[in-house]
């Protein structure tokens, strides 16, 4: 639903921009934070799913990596969260 959401918001501020092109650079802002706000969200999801489920977040320095890549990854407690492509990023 909040990915539904999302979508319309864009849309909304795409038809501002057409609307009141001078205030383009307030659009952008709203829009920045609106989709920061979106992947902050997914990244607390992603985060209770390794401290729940998975036992934990990984430690290394590498850590956002290797996170990605054990949430594309099934495990026997969980199918795969995310595309399978995160695995090689």
């Amino acid at each position: 639903m909040r990915l539904e959401r999302l979508e319309a918001e864009i849309k909304q501020v795409q038809q501002q921009v057409e609307l009141y092109p001078q205030l383009t650079s307030i659009f952008y802002e709203s829009l920045a934070l609106k989709l920061h706000n979106f992947y902050t969200g997914c990244e607390r999801i992603v985060q209770i799913v390794a401290s729940e489920i998975n036992g934990g977040l990984p430690s290394s320095y590498d850590w956002p990596r290797r996170l990605l890549q054990r949430m594309a990854t099934q495990q026997e407690s969980r199918p795969p969260l995310l595309q399978p492509t995160f695995r090689t990023s």
